[in-house]
């Protein structure tokens, strides 16, 4: 159920609400059999299990408030607070040994998040400024969370709700145009991410290290940065429009996209961190009519620049991690016809 209003008191300021109503059911039943087999039957990590019926019922309320205020007709400034939540969970897989079912549920997350901005259009739109300030707290973040069953068995990982999250920043973004063809945008983020409170995480191989205890311990991530957040993001693009005959329209695009640093697992180990790099894309497109249907050709290349980095990730085998690297895909030529019939 969805309910929105909008009051204009004069020509300059503009006022909303929004509620929305959300209800979710969820039902989950799991079995797993060993066929018989001893050799499953013995490992608990295999044993025959059946869950019964698991039923979650979610039911969320959203709100938005938003306001605005036209200085003029080319510049205007807004703001807005919200209320929202991520529906909870059931987990499709059998619990750990020692864990009951109770730990397959996932509690919905419930988030809170204030905006406030300016937009400009310049120059008879040929030149559009925007900024946005941000601000967002998450309570019963899901992330992966270290349990220790109550059999004193080892920390076994499980998707859980962690505690608190937040991120905090500025976006920008410019986009010009000239009477020569040529556009330029510029995006730009800053974001400061963090746990405000990730008591039980799992520890970095960097941190098991000096005493190799058997078994994971806990660690403490508690305001540090939260994982596959990068601080900062920079994405510049130049469209360059041209004739190059008469019945021939051509583009020529170049998009570049690059992030800062950031950790690639949930452990926020050095060993997994993302290193900052940027990728180049390039595209020429041709364009004409065929028979009165649009043609384009285009040549386009992806990571035009070959750039050779890696995408961080973690494989957990006994005592140690393993952390491997998933490489980005190398530079990529092409060639595409496209007629619209």
């Amino acid at each position: 159920m969805f309910a929105q209003a909008t009051w204009r008191p004069n020509s300059t300021w503009e006022l909303a609400l929004g509620l929305r109503e959300t209800r979710e059911q969820k039902q989950v039943r799991l079995n797993r059999s060993s066929d018989g087999l001893p050799a499953f039957e013995a490992n608990p990590n295999f044993a025959p299990y059946s869950s019964g019926l698991l039923e979650l019922e979610d039911d969320a309320l959203s709100a938005l408030f938003s306001a605005s205020y036209r200085f003029s007709p080319t510049l205007f400034a807004y703001a807005s607070v919200a209320r929202g939540e991520k529906s909870g969970a059931i987990t499709p897989t059998p619990p750990g040994p020692g864990l009951d079912v109770r730990s397959l549920f996932v509690r919905p997350e419930r988030a809170k998040d204030f905006e406030a901005g300016v937009k400009a259009s310049l120059f008879d739109r040929r030149l559009l400024l925007n900024a946005n300030l941000f601000w967002m707290r998450i309570e019963d973040y899901q992330a992966t969370l270290l349990v220790q069953p109550s059999t004193g068995d080892s920390f076994q990982q499980i998707l859980s709700n962690i505690g608190a999250v937040r991120t905090q920043g500025v976006e920008a973004e410019i986009a010009a145009t000239t009477d020569a063809g040529v556009a330029f945008n510029l995006a730009a983020s800053y974001n400061d991410a963090i746990y405000l409170s990730y008591p039980n995480a799992p520890c970095s191989a960097e941190q098991l290290a000096p005493d190799l205890v058997p078994g994971q311990k806990v660690c403490d991530l508690s305001s540090q940065p939260l994982v596959g957040a990068p601080r900062w993001l920079l994405n510049p693009g130049l469209t360059y429009r041209h004739r190059p005959l008469t019945n021939l329209s051509g583009e020529l695009q170049a998009v570049y996209s690059w992030h800062s640093s950031y950790f690639g697992t949930a452990d926020n180990s050095q060993l997994a961190r993302v290193p900052s790099y940027g990728i180049l894309n390039v595209r020429y497109s041709i364009a004409w009519n065929w028979r009165e249907h649009p043609v384009t050709l285009s040549f386009w290349s992806n990571n035009a620049l070959d750039r050779r980095e890696m995408i961080g990730g973690v494989l957990v085998t006994g005592r140690l991690y393993n952390y491997m690297g998933t490489p980005v895909v190398p530079r990529t030529i092409g060639i595409t016809l496209r007629v619209d019939l």
